[in-house]
């Protein structure tokens, strides 16, 4: 096993991803939860000239003023 770069008393951080902005393209509800699902597509993010895109719970986004 690796040498951990971590050791006890340390102060650390989450690695979280940047936050996206986007635009709400589809809304669907999922067949198994019954939660409504929103698909919000943003522009590329990682270099390959295609946009990005996901399904996100209602509570996962808000609104962008």
């Amino acid at each position: 096993m690796a040498k951990s770069l971590f050791k006890a008393g340390d102060s650390v951080r989450q690695i979280m991803p940047a936050p996206i902005r986007g635009v709400v393209t589809d809304i669907r509800i999922c067949p198994v939860e019954g939660d409504r699902l929103f698909k919000v597509e943003w522009p590329d993010a990682d270099g390959d000239g295609v946009a990005e895109s996901r399904f996100f719970k209602e509570d996962e986004i808000e609104l962008d003023q």
